[in-house]
């Protein structure tokens, strides 16, 4: 990274940074409550990226939530897949790969593929989103995801997010701290 970043190597809407975590250890159930994990927090997870990577914007990460009424609806039909095929297809309708969430790399790969990150040159950036994308497999497949009781505001979700991975589960500090300035210098 520094000789790309040393010979003006850059980088523009249009690149993405994508992170394949190994799943072949990973339960049908784990892989399910990977999915509500990130149904449950995309928003909150939209926030620690460029603008051009957020919600529906770009078609190369389309945004895996909207394919649901609503959370609830989204939790009710990945719990009622039975299959991983079935699973996947839910996720990644017409075996479409250009969801944020990817689980078609399952099968060609047998791992779960992360595309929301914008393309960089910079180390920090790359070294923390590998980071977080296996620290959020490995929250996802231990927490009890469950549906929120109330609407909670950007600022609620983002706040019951890092107390879940750093609280419950011991995240280290230096990557929550990192994404939550994250947060607040992408929102200016």
């Amino acid at each position: 990274c520094n000789i790309l970043e040393s010979l003006g190597a850059i980088t523009n809407s249009s690149c993405g940074l994508h992170v394949h975590v190994d799943a072949s250890g990973l339960s049908l159930d784990q892989i399910k409550n990977i999915c509500k994990g990130w149904i449950k927090y995309e928003s909150t997870i939209d926030s620690f990226v460029m603008p051009s990577r957020r919600e529906n914007v770009n078609y190369c990460c389309k945004r895996n939530a909207l394919r649901f009424t609503s959370e609830a609806e989204a939790f009710r039909q990945i719990d009622a897949t039975n299959t991983l095929d079935d699973l996947i297809r839910l996720m990644n309708p017409q075996e479409n790969r250009y969801f944020k969430l990817n689980l078609t790399a399952l099968w060609r790969h047998g791992t779960i593929e992360f595309r929301q990150h914008q393309g960089t040159v910079k180390y920090e950036e790359i070294d923390k989103w590998i980071r977080f994308c296996l620290n959020f497999v490995e929250v996802a497949k231990k927490a009890n995801m469950r549906v929120a009781k109330i609407e909670m505001t950007p600022e609620e979700s983002a706040k019951r997010f890092f107390k879940l991975i750093t609280q419950c589960y011991q995240v280290n500090a230096d990557l929550c701290s990192y994404y939550r300035n994250r947060r607040r210098q992408l929102a200016a």
